[in-house]
Parts: C-alpha cells; sequence; structure tokens
C-alpha cells in the first residue's frame, strides 16, 4: 500500500512463500483434462502468469537499488508509525535528501511502472565508490578534528586571556583604592598640618622672646660691669673713694663670678691654659636660670600636647613614613612622578621643628642631634631596612640633608646671632 518498499527479509519470506505455491501446483492435475483440479474445477492459469511478473519486477527494483547505492545513496530502516506502515514491512528512508526507489506492488501493476533498460553495476564498481565516500568522509573527519583542536586552542588562549585579564581588573582595582586613599590621607594631612603650623611658629617665637630676655640681662650686665670698672678704677685716682651700696654689689658678685670660673678651670685642669680676659661672664643668677627654666617647660608642654586632639596617623612621623614608604615600594613610578622626594622635607620640617623648638648646640647637658627620634627614622627612610640607608641614587637619600640644610642650619644661625649676639642690643 502507497508505495512503500519492502525490507529484504520480506522479500525473502515472499520468494519462499511463492516456491511453495509452486510446489504444490504442480500436483493439482485434472480428472477430466488440463486446467481443472481434482475436484473438477479449472485452475486459474493467470495465477503463474501473475507470479511471473512479480519475479521480474522484483528483480529490477533489486537492481535499481544497487545503481542507487553506486550513486550515493544510502537508506537505513526505520521504524514508521503505523500510518507509514505498508503491507511490505517496515519504511525505508534515504540520506541525502532523495529517497530510493519504492519496490513495486504486484497487485499495483507496478512492473508496468520500472525502465525497461537497466545499467548494469558490478561489485568491483560499488566497492571502489563507497571507498571513495568513505575516504572523502575520513578526509572530512580530519579536517573537522584539526578544526576541533584549533578551536581548543583558541578557547585555552581565551580562558587564559579571560584569567589575565581579571587578574588585571583585580590589580586596577587595588591601585585605584589605594590612591583614592592615599589622596585624601595627604589632603587631610596637609590641612591638619597647615593649621599646627602656625602654633608652632607662635612656639618659636615664645623660645626666641626667652633667649633673647636672657641674653638681654647678660648684655645689660656686662654694660654695667664696664661701667663699674671705668668708676673704680677713676674712683682709685682720688684720695677718698666712695662708692654706694649698689655700686659694692655688683663688684662682690662679678669677683665671685670670677672666682668660680677660675676654681672650674682649675678642677678640670685647664688654668695653666687660660689667658685672662678669654673668658666669657654669662653666669645667671639662680632667679634668672629658675625663670628661664619656667618658660622653657612651659613651651615644651605646649609642644607636647599639640597633636593630642589629632588622630595618630596624622601626628605620628613614624606612621607618615610608612605610608609614604607603602606608596614607594608599591607603586614606584607613580612615586617618582609625582616628585615625592622634593616634597617630603617640607612636610616633615614640621615635626622637626616641633622636637628641636627648646634644643641648642649652645647650652649645657643638651641632647645630640643624632640622639633624635626623626633623626634616625629619616636617615633610613626609603630603604626598606633599618640597617642600612638607601642607595646613592635614590631621591629619598637627599632627604635628612635637605632637613638640616634648611631647620637645623637656620635655628644654629638664630643661636649665634637672634638670640645670642649681645652686639644686636647695644645702642646705635
Amino acid at each position: 500500500d502507497g508505495g512503500a518498499i519492502p525490507s529484504a527479509e520480506f522479500i525473502h519470506l515472499a520468494r519462499k512463500k511463492r516456491q511453495k505455491a509452486r510446489t504444490a501446483g504442480t500436483s493439482k492435475v485434472s480428472r477430466g483434462g488440463a486446467g481443472f483440479e481434482n475436484d473438477g474445477e479449472k485452475v486459474d492459469d493467470d495465477d503463474d502468469d501473475d507470479d511471473d511478473d512479480d519475479d521480474d519486477a522484483i528483480m529490477r527494483w533489486e537492481e535499481q537499488q544497487m545503481r542507487t547505492a553506486a550513486s550515493g545513496m544510502v537508506a537505513f530502516e526505520y521504524d514508521a508509525p503505523p500510518s507509514q506502515t505498508s503491507m511490505y514491512g517496515p519504511a525505508v528512508v534515504a540520506i541525502n535528501g532523495q529517497a530510493p526507489m519504492p519496490m513495486p506492488s504486484a497487485s499495483a501493476g507496478g512492473a508496468a511502472n520500472l525502465p525497461e533498460k537497466l545499467e548494469s553495476t558490478s561489485v568491483q564498481s560499488l566497492s571502489a565508490s563507497l571507498k571513495s565516500k568513505i575516504e572523502g568522509l575520513k578526509e572530512t573527519g580530519d579536517s573537522r578534528t584539526g578544526q576541533l583542536s584549533r578551536l581548543e586552542q583558541d578557547l585555552s588562549l581565551c580562558e587564559k586571556s579571560t584569567s589575565s585579564l581579571e587578574e588585571q581588573i583585580a590589580e586596577a582595582s587595588d591601585r585605584y583604592t589605594f590612591f583614592q586613599e592615599m589622596l585624601g590621607y595627604i589632603r587631610d594631612l596637609l590641612a591638619c598640618l597647615s593649621e599646627k603650623m602656625s602654633v608652632i611658629e607662635e612656639l618659636e617665637s615664645r623660645v626666641m622672646s626667652v633667649y633673647q630676655a636672657r641674653a638681654k640681662r647678660l648684655l645689660e650686665r656686662r654694660k654695667q660691669d664696664l661701667l663699674d670698672e671705668c668708676d673704680e678704677n677713676v674712683e682709685r685716682g682720688k684720695r677718698q673713694a666712695s662708692f654706694d651700696a649698689a655700686f659694692q654689689h655688683r663688684v662682690a658678685e662679678r669677683e665671685g663670678r670670677r672666682a668660680r670660673r677660675r676654681q672650674r678651670r682649675q678642677l678640670a685642669k685647664q688654668a695653666a691654659q687660660h689667658n685672662a680676659g678669654m673668658s666669657s661672664d654669662d653666669e645667671e643668677l639662680e632667679s634668672d636660670r629658675a625663670f628661664f627654666k619656667t618658660e622653657t617647660a612651659k613651651i615644651k608642654e605646649d609642644a607636647k600636647v599639640l597633636f593630642e586632639d589629632t588622630n595618630e596617623q596624622f601626628s605620628s612621623l613614624e606612621l607618615i613614613c610608612n605610608r609614604f614608604e607603602m606608596w614607594k615600594f608599591g607603586y614606584q613610578s607613580s612615586y617618582d612622578e609625582a616628585y615625592i622626594p622634593l616634597c617630603l622635607s617640607k612636610l616633615f620640617a614640621a615635626f622637626v621643628r616641633l622636637d628641636t623648638l627648646t634644643w641648642s648646640p649652645l647650652e649645657e647637658e643638651q641632647q645630640l642631634l643624632e640622639e633624635h627620634g626623626w633623626f634616625e627614622k629619616l636617615l633610613f627612610y626609603g630603604s626598606g631596612s633599618l640597617m642600612q640607608p638607601p642607595s646613592a641614587d635614590d631621591d629619598d637619600v637627599r632627604l635628612l640633608p635637605t632637613l638640616v640644610e634648611k631647620v637645623i642650619l637656620p635655628k644654629l644661625r638664630g643661636e649665634c646671632v637672634d638670640r645670642s649676639n649681645l652686639y644686636a642690643f647695644l645702642p646705635p
């Protein structure tokens, strides 16, 4: 039904059935003559003719299937749904978009639709054609395998590139976060130091006033001593020298100071090396020394509480250095491009000035400059180790010399000129 092509198994069974029918037909001999069976009924000769036609049609169909297979058409069986199943068995579906030739139906007279002449196909040509097709499929498979290998390589490269980009994104994110935090920190630090700098300058002015007041007292006393010595020499030329009590008190103090200086030289075994007039009479009264110590102690106390209202991140020189060292060791190129080594001397100058407010190399029992905490910290700044200073080609190696030049040397000049220059108070 429907022109469906029967399977090979069905064709084999149909042949066996017809063979049995033919064998049984030879025994049907009519008693009344040819054409009648034993029971007297006539045998239909058309059945044999139909069987011969069916055999010819099946042979032509088989040859047609072989030619179809040789031309590249491959058919396979599948279990068709009931609507597509014919009386000959399962339907046959073709590959490459072409349907195989349906098996002719004897009942429909399919033998009349088959071509009269069929091309002969040998087994060798069919085998060669199949081998050619197989080689083509192998080449196609090899090509697909090569494409798959290249795609896998591209996929691996893409995965590596993705991983690398993710790491770069993480690094860029960390870098952005660091610089944003550093920007905010520097702004806050500059605002804090700008506010505190005015207080530091005021404290320096108070220290200067204390030293200048002491220098002025010593200058006035020296002037008075010179006048007293002059008056003493003048009065001695007279027969009756008269000196008031204040004059005699000043003379006694002056001679007492000289005696104490002579005693100190003798204890130090420097008496033989001393020449008269080469010693300075800068000894102060106990009350003057007490006043000086009291004033300097107040200034130190005010300097000590200057950063009490400030976060430690902005008041500790060590923590500030650590923040900038993190920038240097983490992002060296941007650290140099921002000229941070040139800016640090101005940034740290406030802490050095605050620490050396009352420091003076001319005073006794003063701490050495190298013993200050900021000196050691800034000496090894930027080296990453407290064992060795920065290398010679590092710009941070100039940090400490620059601070000494900008802060300590002007302070020494003030000590020698502004604070202790007695001639600055002489009348014009």
